[in-house]
C-alpha cells in the first residue's frame, strides 16, 4: 500500500507539490502569521532537503520537497493578506462620504445595464470640497453612474470629474457577502456615483504610461470597440448574450435571463471556460494546420503540426487579455499552452500534471484567488472530468457498441453518451461547491446542458469567433455571421425557461460543515483510487450517507434538535427582518425588507443567506407587521426560496400594487395566506407567538379608511409578542407614540425582556412613557448608516439611558442575537463574533 502510495506520488510530483502549495496558502489565511520564524523553517527545510538528495536519498528528499513548497506557500500566502493601499492611494484621503472632484485615466471597459453604468478609474489628482490645490494621488475609483456612458470617452482616455466618494463598509457579518474585501482583492479601495453627465468632462492632457498600461488600454479599447459593434448590430437581449460569451462580461445581461442560466446549471456557459478556449484552439489549430500544408517547403523542413500549435499561442493569448484574464480564462489559457509545449518537445502528456502546473502558476501570481468561487469551481470540474468520465463510460457496456460503429445516429448517440458523462461528473464533482457558494443545485442540469451545450459551443461561439476580426475589416459580414447565430439563443432561451418553470427544477440549501465536504470529497477519492473493493464499497456508502446530510435541512429534521429558543435581529440596513428559531422545531420569520437601491433585493442578498449560514433550510411561517416596502420588499424571495407553509398579515388590507403582488405570488406557491386576531396564533413547545390589541388595530382600519397617512398606516400594522420560558420579545412594528400611548391606556400587557425598537428608533415612536411600561432590558433598533442621525433618534437614545436600556443598533453591531439558557438569555452581536 505504502509502495504504490509513493509510486503514485512520484509519477504525479507536480500534482503532489501544487497541493502542498495551495494547502500552504489557505493555511496562511486562517492562521497568519508575520515573522520571520515560517521562513527560517522553509530555509532549513530546503538545505535539508538538497542535502538528502545530493547523499542518494531520493524518497525522503521528495517528501521533504513537499514540505518546503507547504511552508513556501504559507510564506506566501501571508505575504498577500498583508496587502494595504499604497502611501498615495486615494482612499487614504476620502474618510466619510464627500463630494470631490477626481483627475484620472478610465482604466477599463465600462461596464453594466442601460441604468447603471460602472467604470473604473485609475486616479491622479483629487481635490475635495476645502482643497485649494490638487492632490497628487494613485490608486483605481470605482463609479456608478446612471444613464448612458459618452461614446467619445474610451479605455485610455484622461477626464476629470465630480462624484460623491466613499470607503466601501466592510460586512459585518460573517455570513454575508464582503463587498470591500472583494474589491479590495482588486486593488480598489474606494467607490463613488456620479450624479450627473454634465459633471463628467474629458481633457486633452499627455500622459506617460508604462508599456503595461498602454497594452492594458488597447485591449480595454479593442474590449469596447467590439462591445459597441454588438449592441449595434443585434437586439439588446442578444448583444447581451454574446458580449458574456465572447468579452466574459455578463453585466448588460437581464437579471432575469442570468438566473434562468443560474438555476438550469448552465451558468458556465456565459463565464468563459475552457470549452471555449478549446473551441478557439480547434478552430486556430485547423485553420494554421490547413494553410502551413500549402507549402510543399514547409512540409519537408518543419512539423507542420507543431508549427500550427504554436502558432496557435499569440491568438489564445489575445484572446485571453480581450476576455478579461479571470482565473477560468488563465486557467485554460496556461493549460493550453503546457499542452502545447509538451506535444512541441514529445514529452508525455498528463492533463492531472498540466492543470497542477496552471493552478501552481495561477496561486503563485494571485494567492487570494483560492478563495474565489471561480478558481475552485474550474479546477474541480475539470479534474472530476479527468478523473471520473472514462470510470462512468465504462460503466456503459453499450458505450463501446456506439462507438465502434458507422453513422450519423450511432455517431450522436456516442458523442450524446460523452457529452451526459462529462455533465455527470462535473455535477458530482463540483456539487459540495455549487451549494458552498450558491446555495443552490439545479436537478435539470443534464437535459439543459445536453442541448445548450451543442447549440451554444459548434454553433453560436463559432459565428462569434469568426466575427471578431471581420468587426474590424468588414462590418457587414460580421453583423451576418452574429445574427447567423442568434437563433440558438432563442432557442436556449425557450428551453432554458421551460425547464427553470418545472416543479423543483431547483433546490436550494444551506450551508455545509466543512467536515461533511472533507468526508465527501474523500469518499470519492477513495472510490476512484485503486483500493480494494470492502474499502470502495466503505466509501461508496459514506459518501451515499454523506450527500444524504446535505440535503437533510429541506426536511426540516435537523430543527427537530434545537434545544434552546433563539431570535435574531438580521442587519438588513434601513428595515427590518427577525428570524425565530423555537425549541420545538419551528422556525418563523418577522418581517424581512429593507430600503435599498432599484434592483437589490435585501431577501436574496441578505436574508437568505444569513438562513443558510444558519443551517435553515425550511421556514415555517413568515409574519408580516405592516404593509410597509422596508418590511416587506425581501418577502417575495423567501416565498421563492423557502416555500413556508404560512403567510400571517395584518387584516388590514393595503392597496399598494407591491404589496397585493405579495399575495398574489403567495397564493401562486400554494402558500396559506392567514390573518391572525387578538392572542396566540403560533404554539411551539414552551414558546407562543401572540398578536397584542389586534382589535384596536381593526378599529383604527375602519376609522382611517378615507383619510389614510403613513402614521396611520403603521398604527393598523401587528403588534406581535414572543413569550418563551427564558425571555420575552415584543415587536411592534412602525406603531407611532399615539399609538403607544392607546397600548398603555389599554392595560395591555406590554412588559417584555427585549424590545425591538418602534419606527427603527425614530423620535416619532419610543415614547418614555411607553418605554417605561415595557421595561425591556434590551431594545435593538434595526437601521441603517445613511440615516443614522434619524434612527436612532437622540431622544430615543437618552430615553434608553434615563429607564437604563441598553441599546443595540444593528448598523453598530451588526445582527443581534438573543438565545435562551437555564432560564435566562444571552446576547450577541455579529461584530463580536467576527
Amino acid at each position: 500500500m505504502i509502495t504504490e502510495f509513493y509510486n503514485q506520488f512520484k509519477q504525479y510530483l507536480l500534482l503532489s507539490l501544487t497541493i502542498c502549495f495551495i494547502a500552504g496558502v489557505t493555511l496562511s489565511f486562517h492562521f497568519p502569521s508575520y515573522s520571520l520564524l515560517p521562513l527560517l523553517f522553509t530555509g532549513i527545510c530546503v538545505f535539508f532537503a538538497a542535502l538528502l538528495a545530493f547523499l542518494g536519498f531520493h524518497g525522503a528528499s521528495l517528501i521533504l520537497l513537499c514540505g518546503c513548497f507547504l511552508l513556501t506557500g504559507y510564506c506566501h500566502g501571508t505575504r498577500s493578506n498583508g496587502d494595504t493601499p499604497a502611501a498615495d492611494d486615494v482612499s487614504h484621503h476620502i474618510e466619510i462620504p464627500q463630494e470631490a472632484v477626481l483627475t484620472g485615466t478610465l482604466a477599463r471597459m465600462v461596464t453594466g445595464n442601460r441604468n447603471e453604468k460602472k467604470i473604473v478609474i485609475a486616479s491622479t489628482f483629487l481635490r475635495k470640497k476645502d482643497d485649494e490645490l490638487l492632490t497628487p494621488v494613485s490608486g483605481m475609483v470605482l463609479l456608478k453612474y446612471d444613464g448612458p456612458w459618452p461614446k467619445s470617452i474610451t479605455p485610455g482616455d484622461q477626464l476629470v470629474l465630480r462624484a460623491t466618494l466613499k470607503r466601501p463598509d466592510p460586512a459585518k457579518s460573517a455570513e454575508l457577502f464582503d463587498y470591500a474585501n472583494y474589491l479590495a482583492e482588486r486593488n480598489i479601495y474606494l467607490t463613488g456615483t456620479i450624479r450627473s453627465p454634465m459633471l463628467i468632462h474629458e481633457i486633452d492632457s499627455p500622459l506617460r504610461s508604462g508599456p503595461a498600461a498602454r497594452l492594458s488600454h488597447v485591449t480595454e479599447k479593442t474590449r469596447t470597440a467590439i462591445s459597441g459593434f454588438l449592441f449595434t448590430a443585434l437586439p439588446e437581449d442578444h448583444a447581451a448574450l454574446y458580449q458574456a460569451l465572447l468579452l466574459g462580461d455578463k453585466s448588460s445581461v437581464s437579471p432575469e435571463i442570468l438566473e434562468i442560466f443560474k438555476q438550469t446549471g448552465v451558468m458556465h456557459i456565459l463565464a468563459i471556460s475552457g470549452l471555449h478556449m478549446a473551441l478557439l484552439g480547434f478552430f486556430l489549430f485547423s485553420l494554421f494546420f490547413y494553410l502551413t500544408r500549402l507549402s510543399i517547403r514547409l512540409i519537408h523542413r518543419v512539423d507542420v503540426r507543431k508549427l500550427s500549435l504554436l502558432l496557435c499561442v499569440v491568438p489564445l493569448l489575445a484572446y485571453t487579455l480581450l476576455a478579461g484574464s479571470n482565473t477560468p480564462v488563465l486557467r485554460s489559457f496556461i493549460m493550453s499552452l503546457m499542452f502545447i509545449l509538451a506535444f512541441c518537445v514529445n514529452r508525455p502528456k498528463s492533463h492531472l500534471t498540466i492543470l497542477a502546473a496552471a493552478a501552481l502558476v495561477i496561486t503563485i501570481v494571485d494567492p487570494e484567488s483560492i478563495r474565489s468561487a471561480s478558481y475552485q469551481l474550474s479546477f474541480t470540474a475539470v479534474i472530476s472530468i479527468i478523473l471520473m468520465t472514462p470510470r462512468i463510460l465504462s460503466c456503459l457496456p453499450f458505450f463501446r457498441h456506439y462507438e465502434r460503429g458507422n453513422g450519423v445516429f450511432r455517431y450522436i448517440i456516442h458523442r450524446v453518451l460523452q457529452l451526459a458523462a462529462v455533465t455527470v461528473s462535473a455535477t458530482v464533482g463540483t456539487l459540495p461547491l455549487l451549494i458552498y457558494h450558491f446555495h443552490q443545485l439545479s436537478t435539470v442540469t443534464l437535459a439543459a446542458n445536453l442541448l445548450v451545450e451543442p447549440l451554444i459551443c459548434f454553433w453560436t461561439l463559432p459565428c462569434g469567433f469568426l466575427s471578431i476580426p471581420f468587426m474590424f475589416i468588414h462590418p457587414p459580414l460580421a453583423q451576418t455571421l452574429l445574427a447567423a447565430g442568434t437563433w440558438s439563443l432563442d432557442i436556449v432561451s425557450v428551453y432554458l425557461g421551460f425547464l427553470n418553470r418545472l416543479p423543483l427544477s431547483v433546490l436550494w440549501l444551506p450551508d455545509l460543515d466543512m467536515v461533511l465536504i472533507i468526508l465527501y470529497y474523500g469518499s470519492l477519492l477513495v472510490v476512484l483510487s485503486t483500493a480494494s473493493n470492502r474499502i470502495k464499497s466503505i466509501s461508496c456508502l459514506t459518501a451515499a450517507v454523506t450527500l444524504a446530510l446535505f440535503f437533510l435541512p429541506l426536511t426540516g429534521l435537523n430543527a427537530r434538535f434545537r434545544t434552546a429558543h433563539s431570535v435574531s435581529f438580521i442587519d438588513v440596513g434601513q428595515g427590518s427582518s427577525s428570524l425565530l428559531q423555537l425549541a420545538g422545531g419551528r422556525t418563523v420569520i418577522i418581517d424581512a425588507g429593507a430600503t435599498t437601491t432599484p434592483g437589490f433585493d435585501c431577501g436574496e442578498k441578505i436574508v437568505a443567506p444569513y438562513l443558510w449560514a444558519q443551517g435553515v433550510g425550511v421556514i415555517d411561517d413568515i409574519v408580516l407587521t405592516h404593509a410597509d416596502a422596508d418590511h416587506y420588499n425581501g418577502i417575495p424571495s423567501l416565498l421563492k426560496r423557502f416555500r413556508p407553509a404560512r403567510l400571517w398579515l395584518p387584516a388590514n388590507q393595503s392597496e399598494k400594487p407591491a404589496y397585493q403582488q405579495l399575495v398574489a405570488e403567495a397564493l401562486e406557491h400554494g402558500i396559506d395566506v392567514k390573518y391572525p386576531g387578538d392572542g396566540v396564533f403560533i404554539t411551539d413547545g414552551y414558546a407562543s407567538l401572540s398578536v397584542i390589541d389586534s382589535d384596536r388595530s381593526a378599529h383604527l382600519g375602519e376609522q382611517m379608511s378615507k383619510t389614510r397617512t403613513t402614521t396611520e398606516n403603521n398604527d393598523k400594522g401587528l403588534i406581535i409578542s414572543l413569550q418563551t420560558p427564558e425571555f420575552s420579545v415584543l415587536f411592534p412594528g412602525d406603531i407611532s407614540s399615539v399609538r403607544e400611548q392607546e397600548l398603555i391606556g389599554a392595560e395591555s400587557k406590554l412588559h417584555h425582556d427585549i424590545l425591538l425598537s418602534p419606527h427603527h428608533g425614530s423620535a416619532t415612536s419610543n415614547s418614555r412613557e411607553f418605554l417605561k411600561a415595557v421595561k425591556p432590558r434590551y431594545m435593538v433598533v434595526s437601521a441603517g448608516k445613511r440615516r443614522s442621525g434619524l434612527f436612532p433618534a437622540e431622544t430615543t437614545r437618552e430615553s434608553a439611558d434615563i429607564w437604563g436600556i441598553k441599546m443595540l443598533s444593528t448598523v453598530e453591531t451588526g445582527t443581534v442575537t438573543v438565545t435562551g439558557s437555564d432560564k435566562s438569555f444571552s446576547v450577541k452581536t455579529s461584530v463580536e463574533e467576527k
